[in-house]
């Protein structure tokens, strides 16, 4: 065989090996394509229509879910051993970037007081300001946060015009025993009010998990011995109370990460919500933008 027909056949493998590669190229475009169809098309059926997906990609698109959606993965990591260096690293790029998306807005009086008439307080209920304090006791945020004192620390600056309100949002998906914890400081509450609620963070921060038990042994480790709070527990008496918070978080606010919380001017009705364990200088920069 000559060098030219040698030639020749090379070149006529070369173009049937391109010729193969592009036909692959095609289907393999085609078939993207319209999988691709099909998958918009069942998430279309999965969320209601072209007007609940639209808005379900708004939702996917707004910075402060995105930024509550990285601090929900951050305690995954967190929970699952992750390194703590990169954790926290990660936690606090999430709070730099949230800074940039938090917004004045803007509530109704009866809207406020309703948030408000479920609330266990510490300080002043008059208050001008009131902290809302969304959180989850297993949450180790959630904790960071309660043990820095931050909000705390906040109130103490200005006993006459800031409150911590409380509130319970236990995240089932990533703390399955979270809501035991958080129904045990509703019925603190329910039994001896707002300083029993609070004695009963300050225990049950310290937990990593629940039982029916365990939430009965810190109410007696905080004086509530009664057979009332002991059948509060065991019967769920404020379970409705607990899952009625966690909505209200995620309905009017759009929190779902822990801690949440909601610096609020009850006078005026504006708030600003400040996803995450910040310091106390970004409450206080809140404060002061609604005390204007």
């Amino acid at each position: 065989m000559n060098h030219a027909t040698k030639k020749a056949i090379n070149l006529g493998d070369s173009k049937i090996i391109l010729i193969v590669v592009l036909a692959i190229n095609l289907l393999l475009s085609l078939y993207v394509a319209f999988f691709k169809k099909d998958a918009i098309w069942l998430e279309t059926l999965k969320t209601g229509g072209k007007g609940n997906f639209q808005l379900v990609q708004d939702l996917y698109n707004n910075e402060n879910y995105k930024n509550q959606q990285t601090q929900t993965i951050n305690q995954v990591l967190s929970q699952m051993g992750g390194s703590q260096d990169n954790t926290q690293a990660a936690a606090e790029d999430t709070q730099a970037a949230a800074e940039d998306t938090t917004a004045t807005q803007t509530l109704d009086k009866a809207k406020i007081d309703s948030i408000l008439s479920t609330a266990y307080y510490q300080g002043d209920k008059n208050a001008k300001i009131i902290l809302i304090e969304y959180s989850d006791l297993i949450c180790p945020f959630c904790k960071r946060h309660y043990n820095n004192q931050t909000l705390e620390t906040v109130v103490a600056n200005h006993p006459k015009d800031v409150a911590l309100a409380f509130k319970n949002m236990p995240l089932v998906q990533l703390h399955p025993t979270a809501p035991l914890g958080a129904e045990g400081v509703a019925c603190a509450n329910k039994v001896g009010g707002a300083k029993k609620a609070f004695a009963f963070l300050s225990k049950g921060f310290q937990a990593q998990n629940f039982t029916t038990d365990s939430v009965i042994a810190i109410g007696k480790e905080i004086g509530l011995t009664s057979s009332a709070f002991v059948n509060c527990v065991k019967n769920g008496e404020t379970k409705a109370e607990v899952d009625a918070s966690i909505q209200e978080g995620n309905s009017v606010f759009g929190i779902n990460g822990t801690p949440g919380n909601v610096v609020l001017n009850r006078e005026t009705g504006k708030y600003i919500v400040i996803a995450g364990a910040y310091p106390v200088d970004e409450f206080e920069k809140a404060v002061a933008t609604l005390s204007k």
